[in-house]
């Protein structure tokens, strides 16, 4: 076991230990060849590479800041703010009673879920050098990205429940699956950044369109509005519970405030956080040998 000298000049520098195999001047097996399980087993064999790295990443993006990682509560509690102002100040009738709950939850999910997928598009153009120097599956570039994503996460989800109860809404026993929730999330966000981090890779002038899809879903997947009241016939209901977007943010709402969900939406939402990563797997691994080139 090799262990590297942080070295404090240098951002993004890691106290992370390696086995000797991650040195092995030997290329590993990307043809395809290799086994799914024994490809899987070595994007998974070290976990202090896969978890330590991108936590020490995420520290050192806010090293030259005052609150330094205290940004990363900082930011969402000013997005509550926003949103309040608007919702309490500039429209106070707008939306009824509980809009600012359904507004917050809303946004919160839908910025997690759009910040998870595109970590894919980034992952393996900054981690080029990696794959080039080290003997590892790519799939540990996009997995890096990923837990940055979910441990900044986890300062949203404090701010957003403490929000919830100050506003006083409602506390139910559901409020004890959020954490699977929060998984599904995860599960379906991680099969969408690997199908990007592929998309990008093999066509750099995708990167270009992707705001423009992540804003259009925006405005599609019921975010700022309910659209349950508002979409008559049952066609074009079924194009919003096919959304995985609208899905899985309708499932977050049903579990934090209490909010109705049919069949079809919830079956929606594990299904896609069911499949997804599945594809996910697939698409990305059909480029492998490609993104150290």
């Amino acid at each position: 076991m090799l262990t590297s000298e942080p070295n404090p000049g240098q951002q993004g520098s890691w106290p992370a230990t390696f086995d000797e195999e991650d040195f092995d001047s030997k290329p590993l097996d990307l043809s395809g060849q290799l086994s799914h399980g024994l490809y899987l087993g070595r994007t998974f064999a070290n976990p202090d590479f896969l978890v330590r790295y991108p936590i020490t990443v995420l520290r050192a993006k806010y090293r030259e800041t005052l609150l330094g990682i205290g940004w990363e509560v900082l930011n969402p509690a000013l997005l509550v703010l926003v949103w309040w102002i608007i919702r309490g100040v500039v429209f106070p009738a707008a939306g009824g009673t509980d809009y600012l709950e359904f507004l917050v939850v809303s946004v919160f999910t839908y910025q997690f879920m759009q910040r998870f997928v595109l970590s894919g598009q980034s992952a393996v153009a900054s981690s080029k050098g990696l794959l080039q120097s080290f003997s590892f599956p790519p799939l540990v570039a996009v997995l890096q990205q990923s837990v940055t994503v979910v441990v900044s996460n986890f300062f949203s989800i404090g701010i957003l429940l403490v929000f919830l109860i100050v506003a006083g809404g409602s506390h139910s026993a559901m409020w004890l699956i959020y954490p699977l929730v929060i998984l599904l999330q995860s599960m379906f966000a991680i099969g969408g950044s690997m199908i990007l981090a592929r998309l990008t890779s093999a066509n750099p002038d995708a990167r270009n369109m992707v705001p423009f899809v992540f804003r259009l879903l925006f405005y599609a997947s019921g975010v700022i509005f309910p659209i349950e009241d508002r979409i008559e016939g049952r066609s074009i209901r079924w194009l919003f519970e096919v959304n995985p977007f609208y899905a899985i943010t309708a499932l977050t709402r049903t579990v934090l405030l209490g909010d109705s969900i049919d069949s079809v939406t919830l079956a929606s939402a594990i299904s896609w956080a069911a499949l997804l990563p599945v594809l996910g797997y697939f698409v990305f691994r059909s480029g492998d040998d490609r993104y150290a080139v």
